[in-house]
């Protein structure tokens, strides 16, 4: 019977042992699964607030397509302008010379 006692005695020990070293490994576990844990918080975190801005970039270039599209039509508009100004500029010593001859035609049949 004290054999038997001695080996429940040993046997316990061992269990006692394994269930330390479990709760050890246990807690480690736990350390690192909070470690993750925080990690996580912090790249869904870092997350939200990229999407944040990459939502306020968006509308941003929104915002300045529509301005390039209406500075583009409205270059357009003033290079039609300066173009017809310049063929008005380039047309008016020839009318100018032409009237003169005119008026220099009609006065001599006057």
């Amino acid at each position: 019977m004290t054999g038997n006692l001695s080996s429940e005695k040993g046997a316990r020990k061992g269990i006692i042992k394994e269930k330390e070293f479990f709760s050890s490994e246990n807690k480690k576990l736990v350390y690192e699964i909070l470690d993750q844990k925080e990690q996580l918080i912090g790249a869904l975190d870092k997350q939200i607030e990229l999407q944040s801005n990459l939502r306020d970039a968006g509308a941003c270039l929104e915002q300045l397509a529509e301005e390039n599209l209406y500075l583009a039509s409205s270059l357009d508009v003033h290079k039609a302008t300066i173009k017809e100004l310049n063929r008005r500029h380039l047309e008016l010593p020839f009318e100018a010379k032409e009237s003169g001859n005119q008026i220099f035609s009609f006065s001599l049949e006057g």
